[in-house]
């Protein structure tokens, strides 16, 4: 960035919460283009969903529930992969799935976390080595669960494992507002489903609704790479244009803050509060 040169970096921003920091600064002093992988934001039916929340079509929100669980690491003869080691990756589960749904639904919501508590723990201690030569140890968090509070009021809980049996990349955000509530989920790229108006709230109704055209920035298109390949489109269209990149930066040291608030908070096995400077 120094040199001028704009960057799209991979999430987690950085390695600790001082070091995104640092990093946001030197973008902010050199006015270059910067980005992060937060790729879910361009997921239809999340973009669908942010759009009926701010249209108020679920009301004051009340809870928030979210889980990002994988299972690929309940076999013990899985090696130790760089994600199980703290010196390469800051953090384990909490960093790689955790801070997806933390982006998420600050984003969705348009809600930022001001305080929480958490639990962490590691599961499986010792994993064979890459090369095969013995074992070493895994520093890392396998499931993180903790409670949060918004400043706009509402409660949520969030959950990400790598030992949730049976599931490949499992993602599922509930929203509970006082005229509706809407479920996000991954797997789901042509519908959400949805609780919306009286006709279904008072009997308990929910209906899965098609993702209109209009929210679908390639119409039909079905890859999984679609996330991916959106967030780099608006990256270089950002350089194009001449404007600000969405997710950038500043929204990677938001994320790292939080990260960093729920690994003191397990440590501490204490309510941790968020400064909300970042």
């Amino acid at each position: 960035m120094e040199a001028g040169k704009h960057v799209m970096c991979e999430k987690t921003l950085a390695m600790s919460y001082h070091q995104a920091r640092d990093m946001a600064r030197v973008a902010q002093d050199t006015g270059v283009k910067n980005g992060i992988n937060f790729i879910y934001r361009h997921h239809l039916a999340a973009q669908y969903a942010r759009h009926l929340i701010k249209e108020g079509y679920i009301g004051r929100i009340f809870q928030i529930n979210a889980a990002y669980m994988q299972g690929f690491l309940i076999d013990p003869v899985v090696p130790l992969v760089w994600r199980l080691q703290k010196d390469m990756t800051g953090t384990g589960v909490l960093g790689d799935l955790g801070s997806h749904i933390i982006d998420l639904v600050e984003w969705l919501t348009d809600q930022q976390i001001v305080s929480l508590v958490s639990d962490m723990q590691t599961f499986i201690h010792q994993r064979p080595l890459v090369d095969g030569s013995g074992v070493g140890q895994v520093d890392v968090d396998d499931g993180t669960t903790f409670l949060t509070r918004f400043n706009g009021g509402a409660m949520g809980t969030f959950v990400s494992s790598r030992y949730a049996t049976a599931r490949g990349n499992y993602q599922r955000i509930e929203i509970y507002g006082d005229q509706g509530a809407l479920v996000y989920r991954w797997e789901d790229t042509d519908h959400l489903k949805a609780s919306i108006g009286p006709a279904f709230v008072n009997e308990a109704q929910w209906a899965s609704i098609p993702i209109p055209d209009r929210f679908k920035a390639i119409s039909g298109e079905k890859s999984s790479k679609y996330n991916f390949t959106q967030n780099l489109k608006n990256f270089i269209q950002s350089i194009i244009d001449d404007r600000e990149m969405q997710p950038n930066f500043q929204d990677g040291l938001r994320n790292q803050e939080i990260l960093e608030a729920v690994e003191i908070s397990a440590r501490d096995r204490r309510w941790i509060d968020l400064s909300l400077e970042a």
